[in-house]
Formats: structure tokens, sequence, C-alpha cells
């Protein structure tokens, strides 16, 4: 019994470590293939390739939802297209090292802060977490100014846009994780109806821009790949969570900014300081405290 329950578990930590690195590697994937054809051919383009996947699964699996539940999905996916934007315009146009940490700390704690509201949880733990989050996003915004005196104003407005990005995105995902925890849904019929405004939306620009549809043709294959693989990150969440525990899974999928900031250091050698490179310390503990504590 003890092999058994210790072998779920390393399964479990496996799906949520793999989930972390596609959503990180995703993002900056995203962010990268932005600037290429423009963010919102990307978003179209995502969005107009995962639905007929998750149409074609759920009638594979017959598992359609409620609609009274399905109409909800639907709600909140137009805020959850809104962060996911927020994140792709933020890496796109502005820094990695703002965004991402600002996006995910933020993500975490809408929800946390949401479950002491309604009484789910009162660990000390989350209070602690969400002290420490403001802490590292006071820091991870410090991004240090360029020496040469006509390169301040382009960075000034970087940074204030990689700061409104990233709040963006983080609340609104944050008001989307909330609601996602509220609806019982089986997960097929779940993630298409919360995906379905950002198809309907793509559908709609693809349509009224003829160079988007062109550069839609051009990297279709690695914008299908980067699809498939954001559905797989999302499914292999609850999978993950049913092996270990929520609050193992949280903390470890709720690191995957950390990918991206990897990546962004690696591929396009974004420069950081040592003051957000502490920030990014504080932000990896309190996203620990913040799930732990909300799980309790």
């Amino acid at each position: 019994m003890y092999l058994a329950s210790s072998s779920s578990i390393f399964v479990g930590v496996f799906a949520a470590l793999v989930s972390m690195v596609i959503f990180g590697l995703g993002d900056f994937g995203g962010g990268e293939l932005g600037k290429k054809i423009n963010p919102f051919t990307f978003l179209a383009a995502i969005y107009t390739i995962e639905i007929p996947l998750l149409f074609m699964a759920m009638v594979f699996t017959s598992s359609y939802g409620l609609l009274y539940n399905n109409l909800w999905l639907f709600s909140i996916g137009i805020i959850g297209t809104i962060g996911y934007g927020a994140i792709i315009f933020g890496l796109t146009r502005g820094y990695v090292s703002i965004v991402m940490p600002l996006a995910g700390l933020l993500a975490l704690v809408v929800p946390a802060v949401a479950s002491i509201l309604i009484g789910e949880t009162t660990s000390y733990l989350v209070w602690v977490g969400i002290a420490i989050a403001i802490v590292a996003i006071i820091f991870v915004t410090r991004v240090t100014e360029p020496d040469h005196h006509e390169s301040k104003k382009e960075h000034r407005i970087m940074a204030r846009f990689s700061i409104a990005m990233g709040v963006v995105a983080g609340l609104a995902t944050g008001i989307y994780f909330v609601g996602l925890d509220q609806i019982d849904s089986p997960i097929i019929p779940k993630l298409f109806y919360l995906q379905l405004f950002g198809f309907i939306a793509g559908i709609y620009y693809l349509a009224v821009n003829r160079k988007s549809r062109t550069n839609f043709r051009k990297y279709f294959f690695l914008i299908a790949a980067l699809a498939v693989a954001y559905q797989l990150g999302q499914m292999l969440f609850p999978f993950a969570s049913e092996k270990t525990s929520l609050a193992v899974t949280n903390v470890l999928v709720n690191l995957y900014p950390a990918v991206t900031i990897a990546m962004a250091k690696i591929i396009n050698k974004e420069q950081t300081n040592q003051i957000q490179n502490i920030g990014f310390v504080f932000a990896l503990v309190g996203v620990v405290c913040v799930s732990i504590g909300a799980s309790i």
C-alpha cells in the first residue's frame, strides 16, 4: 500500500512539473511568436485551433456539461481571454522579468484572498504569503535604467507597460481561477466553454484581417504545437491534483513564470539586477506559502 501511494505521488508530482514546463515554455514561445505575427494574430490563431480540437474530444467522450454551468464557464472565459491576452502582449512588447512574476503572483493571491473572504481558509500561511508576494512585486518591478539618455524614456514606457500588463493578467487570471474552482464540470467541456469566447473573437479577427490569415497559414504548425501543448498542460493540472494534492500541484504549476524568465535570460539575454533576483526568491517563497496555506 505504501509503495502504491508513493508511486501515485511521484506520478502526480511529475505531471505537475510537466504542466509547469509546458506553461512556461508556451508563454515564452507565444511572446516570441507574437513579435513576428503580432499578438492579435497569435491569440486568434491559438483559439481557432484549440476549440475544434476540444469539440472533437467532447464529441468523442460524449461529455457536454450542464447548460447552466456552460454559460457560467463561457462568461468566465471572457475574463480568462483578457488575462491570457495581457500576458502575450506583455511578453511581446515589455519585460518578461516584470510581466511574469506579477501575473503569476497576482493569479495566486486573488484566489487566496477570495478563499479567506468566503471562509474557506483562515491559515496564517496565506497572510504571510500575501505579504511576501507584495514585497516580491515591489522588488521585481525595479528594472535597472539604461545609462544612455535616449534609451531612458523608452525604458520607462516599457516598464510601465509591463507592470500594467502583468497586473491585468494576474487579476484576470486570478478571477478566472476563482470562477473555475466554483464550477463543477468534466474537464473537456470545461476547457471548451472557457475558451469559446476566444474562438469567436479569433474567427472575427481572422475574417476581417487578410494579413493575419496569411501569417496564420505561414506559422500554422508552430501555433498548432503551442495550442496542443497548452491543452495538455491544463489537463495535467487536475490529474496531478488527484494523484498528489492541490497544495503540491498549485506550488509546482505556479512556478511556471520561472521557466519563462529563464528562457528570456538565456535566449533574449534579458538582464536582471540584484534587487529583481531577490524579488524572484521572495516570489517563490510567496507562492509556496499561499498555495499550502490556502489548501489547509
